[in-house]
């Protein structure tokens, strides 16, 4: 892959990287917070007969000082992804998004509904953050911000944690973190990706620094206001969803299937036994869906 950096309007520095050079394009949105490094089956999969252009989010690698809010708003990392693809001079093109990386490919589709082909999403966390009735993962990792903002002696516990995590006895977690259990929204969250999936330490790669920590809480909550639903209604090019059985952190009640059934673009996969990190416990496997679900949608934009 070629990694490469754009400056954005605001001043930060936005690394990506290309892969292929095939006619077709394929963007990548990937979770907050995550490495792109993650997709790289994926991208050789797909790079065969593609051109692949992953993004890293803003702040992520490279930052090391508190973002201010308005370079966390999900508006300015949208227009990075933007703005990469007119640096690379994209024509239309595919999204492949994961987790909260399916809102900036909706967005994508609501800023530039001409170039977006279609798009591909893994465990797609498209819904809008009510922060009043937050779910199991919102609430903990929402929890962990307000525990900071009350006590800032708390980020550098929780640095500990996103340093050493999957790395240390379960017995030892509250002694390490000088938290007791009853107040500890680091150890109920350490427990729910522990019991989502054995790679659950990996959720944790690029936030075990106190910018990084705190960028990323930052840009949750931004990320979260964004309702993705509203797009899914209308949407009018191809949408396959691509869903771990076993995803504990993503789950779709009746409603939404209502809404997926409700319009004709959007389809949907089902991964067995695969979680939410179904990306990195099955990456070949993975790839060769995502393939499928692009022939898929190139298909339907021709029927």
């Amino acid at each position: 892959m070629e990694k490469k950096t754009i400056t954005s309007r605001d001043g930060l520095p936005i690394t990506y990287y290309k892969a292929g050079a095939g006619d077709t394009c394929v963007l990548i949105s990937n979770a907050l917070g995550m490495s792109i490094k993650f997709w790289v089956p994926v991208i050789q999969t797909l790079c065969a007969e593609a051109t692949v252009i992953g993004l890293e989010y803003r702040g992520f690698p490279g930052i090391d000082r508190e973002l201010t809010p308005d370079e966390c708003r999900f508006e300015a990392a949208v227009q990075d992804f933007v703005d990469v693809v007119d640096a690379e001079r994209i024509g239309p093109f595919h999204c492949l998004s994961w987790c909260l990386g399916s809102k900036i490919a909706l967005a994508l589709y609501g800023r530039l509904p001409g170039r977006v082909l279609s798009i591909v999403a893994l465990n797609s966390a498209h819904k809008q953050l009510d922060l009043q009735n937050k779910g199991k993962f919102s609430g903990l990792i929402l929890s962990i911000r307000d525990k900071i903002r009350k006590d800032p002696d708390a980020l550098q516990r929780m640095i500990k944690i996103m340093a050493q995590v999957g790395a240390i006895p379960t017995a030892d977690f509250l002694a390490m973190i000088e938290e007791e259990e009853d107040d500890s929204p680091s150890l109920d969250l350490y427990d729910f990706l522990e019991a989502e999936s054995s790679l659950s330490s990996l959720a944790f790669y690029l936030i075990n620094t106190p910018a990084g920590l705190t960028n990323y809480l930052n840009m949750y909550e931004q990320f979260g206001l964004y309702d993705g639903e509203a797009t899914l209604r209308t949407i009018g090019k191809p949408f396959v969803m691509l869903h771990g059985e076993k995803d504990n952190v993503i789950q779709f009640e009746e409603r939404d299937q209502r809404l997926f059934h409700a319009n004709p673009c959007i389809r949907q996969h089902t991964l067995e036994a695969g979680s939410h990190f179904m990306i990195v416990e099955y990456p070949k496997k993975v790839a060769r869906m995502i393939a499928d679900a692009l022939r898929e949608n190139q298909y339907a934009l021709h029927e």
